[in-house]
């Protein structure tokens, strides 16, 4: 419901802005923080605007910011919302709006090409050497750009992620809930940026790393891309 809300926000503010789309990218990134502004923000403390130096600036009720140069937004969709700064003083909840709506935007004004992504194994895929075996119940979440697309459990093989992705650059997050025989405990996230320029095969890869006598973690995840 709530992205029919924001799509049907977004395409209000086009209709009343140009009878076409061809829209300057200030033009466009003012229209997409007007809908997100309106869907995810309305009634909290946050604030997205382009400021001064006409950068994306989002405010936070701590005082702390974050920004990004138009350019950057444009390329990157979401991935300001993945900063730092912002995971650290926005609400999960928030965030993932966020996250979820913002590449519906440029779809909705462009029309963009999208393209086949691929993410499976090819070859193992958790490195948990240094952790002992992973007990068959631990849980692996995958989520691409803030949208959960999987959970596994690691006594059953993944399924390959298929999804349509624009060009430019996405995040893939990794949420892990894992137990070892060496009676090691982790519930960890892990987020890793690639690069989308054409229909393309990725693996995953994980690192595990004991901490101390009861924890171990993530100290490593990306995605390959498959030649």
């Amino acid at each position: 419901m709530r992205m029919h809300l924001f799509i049907a926000a977004l395409m209000f503010i086009i209709s009343t802005t140009s009878p076409v789309f061809a829209q300057s990218k200030l033009e466009v990134v003012q229209a997409a923080i007007a809908s997100a502004q309106k869907v995810c923000l309305s009634g909290t403390k946050y604030h997205l605007e382009t400021n001064k130096d006409g950068d994306v600036e989002l405010s936070m009720p701590d005082g702390k910011s974050a920004s990004m140069t138009i350019d950057e937004v444009s390329a990157t969709g979401s991935v300001l919302f993945q900063d730092d700064v912002v995971k650290a003083g926005v609400d999960e909840q928030i965030r993932n709006c966020m996250v979820e709506q913002w590449g519906q935007v440029f779809h909705a004004m462009f029309d963009e090409q999208t393209y086949t992504v691929t993410i499976a194994p090819s070859g193992y895929m958790i490195d948990n050497s240094d952790v002992g075996n992973i007990y068959e119940s631990s849980t692996l979440e995958f989520l691409i750009d803030g949208k959960s697309e999987e959970t596994m459990r690691t006594r059953d093989a993944m399924d390959p992620i298929v999804v349509q992705l624009t060009k430019g650059v996405h995040t893939i997050s990794f949420k892990a809930n894992m137990r070892s025989d060496r009676r090691l405990h982790m519930k960890d996230t892990c987020t890793a940026k690639f690069t989308v320029e054409e229909a393309s095969a990725f693996h995953p890869l994980l690192i595990l790393k004991q901490v101390n006598d009861e924890w171990m973690q993530m100290t490593s995840c990306e995605i390959l891309k498959t030649e």
